[in-house]
């Protein structure tokens, strides 16, 4: 460890990685950034506005605590010359990368950071699944305890609580009395990550009304908002559903698993992608219209009881019936409910909240449609070329290799929890 942190010191003193860094920033100006408010948020105008902007470290602030953060992992002699070293930077090639920082912060709409950032997680080549995608198990619904029925409730409380986002009526974030930054509410939904040679797209469309239904490998689309904005109620979500999963039942040939290749890695899954969508209209058109979709709805086929058995089936499950480039909830066969996350351009704290707004927004009707809606669910079809057929069997590969390496034991606690350990004046993540 002690050689690689020296040579990795002499190395951050060069010219070229100066230069690396400058062009890094410039980078992330033309495809890092995105917008504080996107859409449908002029009711958050003035919440956004009380948010403390990040501040830029002093180039000063950054050389000491680089020197005081390196000092533990090093001898004294090397701790003296990576100082030297930091000062030598500072007085020459990091005053020009000072200038470039600060003219990221002025560009920005947001933060200095958030280019780094989100390039942080685009430029991930590893599989999403376990790597990257957190899982949230959601409370059992003792009213809605069919598959059918928890996924129609979920769809239709999943609408609703696009439908408050889009029109501003989320009640704003707040931590005491500090506002917190509303804007990641617009890239929950509709959101999907692309996969692109040595770095991902995140991709968003704010006017989707539908959603993406998986079920035995077969992949629909069903409308959850109307043209007018209204929600689809949960009794007419509930009978499409109903229809996927009886004519999606497997019967003789299985389908194959193209959700499987969202879990390769991921310039593997760009470069099988785009012969996907070479080779034939209905794969560009079915992928589009998974992109597009506010969530994929998973009807997943297990039923899970234990507790080690539930994790394993939301943080991954069969690959092959799952989509981790977007959103997924995740219903299983004995109402067993969950989220699993590409959680890019969000923090956990924003997907974690609309699990708990769930329970509210079925008790209400608010923003519903009135009378039926008789739409029906579209089946989406493939035409596999034989450069996809061995891409799906490699991924398969893939997938069944991170599964074999990955081990989940689950842990429920009830001792204590948030207030006691915050009365301690700790942070609860720094606890756990």
């Amino acid at each position: 460890m002690k050689r690689t942190t020296t040579t990795a010191l002499r190395f951050a003193g060069t010219t070229a990685t100066a230069r690396r860094a400058a062009v890094g920033l410039r980078h992330l100006r033309a495809r890092g950034l995105s917008s504080a408010i996107t859409s449908g948020e002029e009711a958050w105008a003035e919440h956004q506005k009380g948010l403390r902007r990040l501040p830029v470290p002093s180039l000063e602030e950054t050389v000491a605590r680089y020197a005081e953060y390196v000092a533990p992992l090093v001898s004294e002699a090397e701790a003296a010359h990576a100082r030297a070293l930091a000062e030598e930077f500072a007085r020459g090639e990091g005053r020009a990368l000072q200038s470039e920082l600060l003219a990221l912060d002025r560009e920005s709409p947001t933060s200095w950071l958030e280019g780094w950032w989100d390039t942080m997680y685009l430029t991930i080549r590893d599989p999403l699944p376990v790597n990257v995608n957190p899982f949230f198990i959601m409370q059992d619904d003792p009213e809605r305890r069919s598959q059918v029925a928890r996924a129609a409730g979920l769809a239709n409380a999943c609408a609703k609580f696009q439908r408050l986002v889009r029109t501003g009526q989320l009640k704003p974030d707040m931590e005491k009395t500090t506002p917190l930054d509303m804007s990641q509410y617009t890239k929950l939904f509709a959101a999907a990550r692309i996969p692109r040679a040595s770095r991902d797209e995140m991709v968003y469309h704010p006017d989707s009304r539908h959603m993406a239904v998986l079920s035995h490998n077969h992949f629909y689309t069903v409308e959850i908002i109307t043209e007018d904005g209204s929600v689809v109620p949960e009794k007419d979500i509930q009978r499409q559903l109903q229809q996927i999963l009886n004519e999606s039942a497997p019967s003789g040939t299985r389908e194959p698993g193209l959700g499987v290749l969202t879990a390769d890695w991921r310039d593997s899954w760009a470069s099988v992608r785009s012969e996907l969508i070479s080779s034939h209209d209905d794969n560009k058109h079915a992928l589009e219209k998974i992109d597009s979709a506010l969530f994929v709805l998973v009807l997943e086929p297990e039923a899970p009881a234990k507790g080690d058995d539930i994790a394993k089936v939301f943080l991954h499950g069969d690959m092959r019936q799952r989509w981790f480039d977007k959103l997924q909830v995740i219903v299983a066969a004995n109402g067993k409910a969950g989220i699993n996350l590409e959680h890019t351009p969000i923090d956990g704290h924003t997907g974690i909240r609309l699990p708990g707004e769930v329970p509210g927004l079925l008790q209400s009707q608010e923003g519903e449609a009135k009378g039926p809606v008789s739409a029906r669910p579209q089946r989406l079809k493939w035409h596999l070329p034989p450069a996809v057929i061995k891409g799906l069997e490699k991924a398969e590969a893939v997938a069944d290799e991170l599964v074999s390496h990955t081990e989940i034991r689950s842990l429920e606690f009830n001792h204590f929890g948030k207030k006691y350990i915050t009365s301690k004046k700790l942070s609860p993540d720094g606890f756990v």
